[in-house]
């Protein structure tokens, strides 16, 4: 249950809002290829929690910014852009979360993961 909760969170997190069509593809795809590198993260540590966790917190830290503004957007979606977003990249966000699901499993109640997906979870 943990595991799905912690994949959803932060896949909901990154979701963009639809402003302008250019401006929400292009955040849309930035948001699933930051889901993909964060995946990436927890795949390649999740035989070493603490390395995950502080790997995880450089790139959240890093990348502040671009997260903030897409998970502002994201909290002015509608039900339709919602739908319109899953349908484009369900895909990949459920391999993202399959590659997660293992990690995030292996390492939920280590401090150092804890921490870096409350960074993810945070605004």
């Amino acid at each position: 249950m943990i595991k799905h909760v912690l994949v959803v969170l932060v896949v909901l997190a990154l979701i963009p809002a639809r402003r302008v069509h250019a401006d929400a593809t292009a955040d849309g795809e930035r948001a699933v290829v930051m889901m993909e590198q964060i995946a990436t993260i927890i795949d390649a540590n999740k035989d070493n929690c603490d390395a995950m966790g502080d790997k995880l917190g450089t790139y959240l830290d890093k990348n502040a910014a671009e997260l903030d503004k897409l998970k502002a957007a994201g909290r002015t979606q509608t039900a339709a852009q919602k739908k319109a977003f899953s349908e484009k990249y369900g895909t990949r966000l459920k391999a993202v979360a399959d590659k997660m699901m293992p990690g995030l499993e292996k390492c939920r109640t280590n401090a150092k993961v804890t921490a870096a997906m409350k960074k993810a979870n945070a605004s």
